[in-house]
């Protein structure tokens, strides 16, 4: 008992003066200090690039500085989509960007998550413009995917949300002729480009 007093004491005190220790501070990103709106321009401009894995950061400082306005939720998901089939060529051969599968699927879940966010969002606010563009952009993935079934409810919610949102317009209908008629899909034109 007398032995472990001392190395108790020494214990105690050792605990003490190490949590009057202020723990240095930790790093802040480098985007923290952008003025507000300016991560959006450049993310729109890597985007424009076709830079979208380098455009994620930007988009996530854009997110932080407007949480509740649906276009950086919007503009971010789809650069995760993009992403997810972003290539590189390495040793002269083009390759995902993005190599491993669970991330890819990852940064999918996440593009839906914030497609969740843009239609709760525009729900809200009463905005059809935005919730038929989550929509549609819910379905292009789909279609991307293999999931025509899916493509299609995604397409035609759509349209009806917003039947001016011309990106998406009778793609619906295309893609229900397809799937009624699958010997005729190389003819068919799905994505209406």
């Amino acid at each position: 008992m007398l032995v472990a007093l001392p190395g108790l004491a020494l214990v105690a005190l050792v605990v003490w003066t190490y949590e009057r220790h202020e723990s240095p501070p930790q790093a802040r990103s480098p985007l923290a200090a952008l003025p507000p709106g300016v991560a959006a321009e450049r993310a729109a401009d890597l985007v424009h690039a076709k830079r979208y894995l380098a455009s994620l950061p930007y988009f996530q400082r854009a997110i932080a500085e407007t949480p509740q306005q649906p276009r950086p939720h919007l503009d971010y998901a789809v650069a995760l989509l993009n992403a997810v089939h972003e290539t590189r060529t390495h040793l002269g051969h083009d390759e995902f960007a993005v190599r491993g599968s669970p991330e890819r699927v990852a940064m999918v879940r996440e593009a839906l998550d914030h497609l969740i966010v843009v239609e709760r969002i525009a729900r809200t606010a009463g905005d059809r413009h935005f919730l038929a563009w989550s929509l549609g952009t819910r379905a292009q993935m789909m279609l991307a995917w293999g999931l025509p079934w899916d493509a299609f409810a995604a397409y035609r919610q759509s349209e009806w949300a917003d039947s001016t949102v011309a990106e998406f317009a009778g793609k619906a209908d295309r893609l229900m002729s397809v799937m009624e008629r699958p010997t005729s899909r190389a003819e068919a034109d799905i994505t209406g480009q």
